[in-house]
């Protein structure tokens, strides 16, 4: 997943220096990008080898998410058991709620474990996402 790829408007790619993956959202995410996303997110997680994933959203050019899309997020299995650290950044008021929304709802219907926050800057987000894997790989290796 070193290369950017492409789904629809949006663009993912994972920063091997940072060991991020960095999605940014341009437009509305609809249920064919989602059920990419999902599909993108099976393959990062088969190569983690069992680590949490750190992911960065960049939402500033995003307008919503479709309710099939939604759907998607939520009831899809690979997301059980999913662990890692999300910070979305500069979401509008809509984008922010409707990534609480999903955010709440993956908690309380699946195993995931996922830290999330949302900011207004990249560089807010980036210091939070490194922060969080130095606490992470520090009690891995002290435990």
């Amino acid at each position: 997943m070193g290369e950017k790829r492409y789904i629809g408007p949006h663009e993912i790619w994972f920063e091997a220096e940072t060991g991020f993956v960095v999605i940014v959202q341009c437009g509305r995410v609809e249920e064919e990008h989602a059920q990419e996303l999902a599909e993108t997110f099976a393959a990062y997680r088969r190569n983690a080898q069992g680590e949490p994933a750190f992911i960065l959203s960049d939402s500033r050019r995003a307008t919503g998410v479709s309710s099939e899309a939604r759907r998607i997020f939520m009831k899809d299995s690979r997301w059980n058991d999913f662990e890692g650290y999300l910070v979305v950044i500069g979401a509008s008021f809509l984008m922010r709620t409707l990534s609480n929304m999903l955010f709440k709802a993956a908690e309380v219907s699946s195993r995931s474990k996922l830290t999330a926050i949302c900011v207004a800057t990249e560089e807010e987000g980036r210091a939070w996402l490194s922060e969080q894997q130095r606490a992470y790989f520090d009690a891995r290796v002290s435990a």
